[in-house]
């Protein structure tokens, strides 16, 4: 976030917009990264009937989440539910 602020500021103070295309892309290879570290890291157990699982990076994104669970479906049963967040072992 500081690398595209700051590519952004610095590419309007001198008219240069590749400045800004850069710092965008940097800002998304880095975000990218710091995801697939993440998910990686974490599997989720459904509630139901306890089982770990591992989503995928892209269900694993865009699936509605709070700051424990995240809205998955169960590959086991096939049901969709907050599933529990926890760490890898």
């Amino acid at each position: 976030m500081f690398v595209r602020l700051l590519g952004i500021s610095i590419s309007f103070s001198v008219n240069n917009y590749l400045l800004f295309l850069i710092s965008c892309i940097f800002s998304v290879l880095c975000a990218t990264v710091i995801s697939k570290k993440y998910f990686h890291s974490v599997v989720y157990v459904y509630p139901n009937c306890q089982n770990r699982f591992k989503p995928k990076l892209f269900n694993g994104i865009f699936a509605g989440h709070t700051s424990k669970t995240r809205n998955l479906k169960c590959p086991q049963c096939n049901e969709k539910n907050h599933c529990v967040e926890i760490l890898r072992d």
